[in-house]
């Protein structure tokens, strides 16, 4: 993810039994200027935190506005395509694999 430029969380969870990679779509997004417009002035940053289900809406009129057609778009803005996804875990099999000590 480093050598592609992609952000990402990791979440680890039972002393390592679990991880989780969290890329960081939106990020990226706004880096490159294409995030909608509509939740840039909502001022979300999906992350883990919100990723989950806990969304943080700063300002009165979002908060009163707030729809589940509303947030289901954000997350899908927020989200890797299918076909990423896919991409996404080819590498890390791939990554797993290459790293996995010999048996």
């Amino acid at each position: 993810m480093q050598e592609n430029n992609r952000p990402f969380n990791v979440l680890i969870i039972e002393s390592g039994k679990r991880v989780f990679l969290v890329l960081q779509c939106y990020a990226e997004k706004q880096a490159l200027g294409s995030a909608s417009q509509e939740f840039l002035d909502m001022r979300i940053n999906p992350a883990v935190w919100e990723l989950s289900g806990h969304l943080v809406l700063k300002r009165r009129e979002d908060y009163d506005e707030a729809s589940e057609a509303t947030l289901c778009r954000f997350l899908f803005e927020a989200s890797l395509s299918g076909a990423e996804f896919l991409e996404l875990k080819m590498r890390v099999l791939e990554f797993l694999a290459s790293t996995s000590p010999e048996e």
